[in-house]
Order: C-alpha cells, then structure tokens, then sequence
C-alpha cells in the first residue's frame, strides 16, 4: 500500500529545481521540456503544489529532466513495484527482448503490435 505524503512537506521540490538548475534551463524551458505548464512547475518548486503529482507526471519529469523516476516516487511515498512504466512503443523501437505469456514476440509481432497501436500508420 502506498502511504504517500504531502509534496510540500518533502524535498522533491529541491530535487526538481536541482535537476533544472544543472541542466541550466529556464523554468518556462523545463515545462515545455517535460509538458507540463510552467505554473505547475513553479507551484511544485516552491512548495505551493494543491496536490501530489501523478505516477505518470513524475515519469514526464523524470524522462524531460532526466532524473530518477524511481528517486521521485520514494520521495512521495509510491510503491514503485506497483507503478513500474514500460512505454511499449519505446521497447519495441528498442528492439527489448518482449514475451506474451512467456513466449517471445518476433519481430513481426512486435511490427503488427505497433502498426496497430498506432491506428494502422505505416509511417512511424
């Protein structure tokens, strides 16, 4: 079970404007960088956040800023067990080693699962 805790009341906040300080980015940079508004992000840096961010915007931060997803969520108190993020599009492009079932996906099952999800394009 969870047993988060308020993000005012923890040092993601200095953990966050760490990681925008050494990327040397501006706050409105950083936003765009990660997709989330820059009010956002400056609610969150400066302890004023009206809620704990979600599993999958520490993930956009994570990946935009290049921090530890893992790091984040034990800082807020998340059971990273449960919200491990695996972006199949990127596992797949990746080439990783899948298994449906514990059986291996070929590569053309891994094309037809990407063709699919991506409404049928050809192009990506």
């Amino acid at each position: 079970m969870d047993i988060l805790v308020n993000v005012n009341e923890t040092n993601l906040a200095k953990y966050v404007h760490d990681a925008i300080f050494n990327s040397h980015l501006s706050l409105r940079k950083a936003a765009k960088k990660v997709g989330v508004s820059a009010a956002y992000l400056s609610k969150l840096i400066n302890h004023k956040a009206n809620s704990n961010p979600k599993p999958s915007t520490l993930k956009k931060m994570a990946d935009g800023l290049k921090i530890s997803y893992t790091n984040m969520c034990k800082i807020l108190g998340y059971d990273t067990r449960k919200q491990r993020v695996i972006d199949l599009k990127q596992a797949i492009d990746n080439d990783d080693y899948l298994t449906f079932g514990g059986r291996p996906i070929s590569k053309e099952e891994k094309i037809f699962v990407k063709r699919m999800l991506d409404g049928g394009n050809d192009d990506n």
